[in-house]
Formats: structure tokens, sequence, C-alpha cells
């Protein structure tokens, strides 16, 4: 199904998602003054502050879009390629990676705690590989290596938040009555960060493949999945009380 837009939707539709965002970051910080500034808070507040980075970017290349008429701007100076590179969502990438970095050293605080090697080889050779690839993996005018950058940014999100799905949904099992709720909210928060990134990267193909030359239904649910991980995250660790 396609929609066909102009980026003003989108820059008003990002707007809300940005303001939601921002909010949770605000709530994570909180939690970590209220818990005494404990390590785990300050992860998941690093993890939500680059998140709310990430997607002041893809608002910012909507703006930049619908009101500044910059999306035809050819690289010629440092400023150009700045603008491209927010334009063609490669800061996004940057700092969803280091977000989904993050998202691991919780998942292994919170439930594992301690590294697996080949795990962490793996994950580390991502959270280098994808920005490295988002900011000189580039060529104007080229959409496949975009898509093919968000495909990876999926892959990378796919194995980190999986392992958090599966770890939650076997404290789930095992938790007293009062923390299944929080435990069942992590779960649900990783699927719906999985189809986050899904469904951009199922945008963005269509785009690529001439399919699609405005916002599909992709875009949308994208962005939709992203505030209900945020709210589930919300009941799954900002909301509950205790350790």
């Amino acid at each position: 199904m396609i929609l066909q837009g102009n980026s003003t939707i989108g820059f008003w539709y990002e707007l809300f998602v940005l303001a939601c965002v921002g909010f949770m970051t605000m709530l994570t910080l909180a939690k970590y003054f209220q818990k005494n500034k404990n390590p785990l808070a300050f992860i998941l507040f690093i993890i939500f502050l680059n998140w709310t980075i990430a997607v002041f970017f893809s608002w910012l290349a909507k703006l930049f879009s619908a009101y500044l008429s910059l999306e035809g701007i050819h690289v010629t100076d440092f400023a150009s390629l700045l603008i491209r590179l927010i334009l063609d969502f490669r800061l996004l990438f940057v700092f969803v990676s280091i977000a989904l970095y993050a998202s691991y050293l919780l998942r292994v605080k919170l439930f594992d705690k301690e590294y697996k090697k080949g795990e962490r080889v793996l994950i580390t050779i991502f959270a280098i590989a994808t920005p490295a690839l988002s900011l000189f993996w580039y060529q104007e005018g080229l959409s496949v290596d975009t898509t093919t950058v968000f495909l990876i940014v999926f892959a990378f999100m796919f194995i980190v938040y999986s392992t958090i799905m599966n770890r939650s949904i076997k404290a789930f099992k095992k938790a007293d009555a009062k923390y299944k709720g929080a435990f069942l909210s992590l779960a649900l928060m990783a699927l719906f960060f999985i189809a986050t990134f899904l469904n951009f990267f199922l945008d963005q193909l269509l785009i690529t493949l001439s399919i699609s030359t405005g916002y599909t239904v992709f875009y949308f649910l994208a962005w939709a999945c992203a505030i209900i991980g945020n709210v589930l995250t919300y009941f799954g660790y900002i909301k509950p009380r205790g350790n």
C-alpha cells in the first residue's frame, strides 16, 4: 500500500514522535536520580538519549525537505555533505547504533551478569561497522547503499532485541506475579523495536525499486512501532518499583 505525500506530513508526524521519545528520555533521567544514580538506569538513559538524537536528525531531514527546499542539494563542501548525511538518514544510523550497543550492555547487566565472548565480538563488529558504513559508504543519488545500511541496522537490531525478548520471556515465566507485567512489557518492547526497522527497511526498499515515490504505510508503521516500544519500556523498566 502506497501513501503518496510530501515531507510536510513527515515533519509533523516525526515532531510528535520526537516529543514522545524526548519525554521518555526525561523519565529515564528522573529514574536515574530516583534510583540514586543506579548504573542500569544510566545505561537506559543513554539508550533513550541516543534514540532522541536519532529521531531529531530524522525530523531535521523533513525540515530540510519540507520548509528549506534542501532535498536536491549536491555535495560541494563539508556543510553540504553534512546536510546530505542528514537527508539520507546516515546520522540517524550512527545514533541508533550507539543506542543498540547500549541496549546490549543493559541486557547483559540485567539478565546475564557476564559477557559471552563470541556474542560480544559480533555485537562490537556491528557497533563499529554500522556507523562506519553509514558515514563513509555513500554515493550521492544512489539509494541502494542507503537501503543496504537500513538492512544492516535491522540485522543489528534483531540480534540485540531478539535476545532481550528471549531473556524477558524466560524471566516472565519465573518471576513473581508483581513483576510478570514488567517482563512481558520488555518482551513486547523488543518485538516492536525490531518491527520498527523492519518497516523502515521495507519502506526504503519500495523507494529503491521505484515502486514508491512517497511515504508508504511501512513508514507510518515504523514510527508507530517506535512509539509503542517506548511506552512499553516505561511499563517494563521505568514504572516498576524495586530492582
